[in-house]
């Protein structure tokens, strides 16, 4: 992150998304798409509806932070190639953790991990699980966008 902006945007993003799920959580089921989706999220927290709308709605801001980040500026980065290759399998791996695709079940340190999150934290242990592959993503690509064309082939 560039400056302290663009870390207020992604902050205001974070609680802006729990806010409005937490209370649109309150009087309305969510969407189907996103019952199936997340649907294995919901044995491990009680309030699913919320998780559901607060995941709704930071999927769907999502690109406008991207937006207002690569707006603000970033300043040139220079990687190896092997670096490039790095960021890009962090951002597929991280969309699909971000879609519901990667479930948190066996016995690895893993999944342990992330339903131990979820157990203890409710709905806000699963919405930080999410939020963090939501943050992946766009610092990714936001490094991706910006890496220094000349620089990377003297690396």
């Amino acid at each position: 992150m560039p400056n302290k902006l663009s870390a207020a945007a992604v902050v205001v993003w974070f609680v802006l998304s729990a806010f409005l799920g937490f209370a649109i959580g309150q009087f309305i089921d969510p969407p189907a798409l996103m019952v199936s989706a997340y649907g294995w999220v919901g044995p491990y927290i009680s309030s699913f509806p919320k998780f559901c709308w607060s995941m709704l709605i930071f999927i769907l801001s999502l690109p406008m932070v991207f937006g207002f980040i690569v707006k603000i500026g970033v300043p040139s980065i220079c990687l190896p190639r092997v670096a490039v290759v790095a960021f890009i399998a962090i951002a597929i791996s991280s969309f699909i953790g971000l879609l519901g695709l990667v479930e948190a079940t066996g016995s690895n340190a893993y999944s342990r991990l992330v339903r131990l999150l979820m157990m203890k934290l409710d709905w806000y242990g699963a919405l930080l699980f999410f939020y963090a592959q939501g943050y992946l993503i766009v610092i990714s690509l936001v490094v991706l966008m910006n890496i220094d064309k000349r620089g990377k082939e003297n690396v």
